[in-house]
């Protein structure tokens, strides 16, 4: 996750926070591990929403590099998911595709 960081200043402050892109993905494959469903459905909904500000070919090429089970657990959790999150529909299926080409 903290490969390719980001540095903030804020408020004189130098910051370094994960890429979104990196932090996405993370967040994808811990809402896949978790158990508790709350936590589950607000780390895919962090991971949607982070989606939007990724920088998309950084992302994609990021998933390119995970193994076979963490690729098609992610599928697996976003699918499974899409569901119970109807207002990200849109974004749930956008990101699919961006994994998918």
């Amino acid at each position: 996750m903290l490969e390719d960081p980001i540095h903030i200043t804020e408020n004189g402050i130098k910051i370094t926070v994960p890429s979104p892109s990196n932090y996405c993905l993370h967040k994808v494959i811990i809402a896949n591990r978790r158990r508790v469903e709350d936590k589950k459905l607000k780390d895919l909904e962090q991971a949607i929403c982070t989606y939007g500000i990724s920088d998309h070919q950084y992302l994609k090429k990021q998933f390119d590099e995970f193994p076979k089970k963490w690729k098609e657990a992610v599928f697996q959790v976003l699918r499974k998911n899409k569901e119970k999150l109807p207002l990200f529909d849109k974004e749930i299926e956008e990101m699919v595709i961006t994994l998918q080409k």
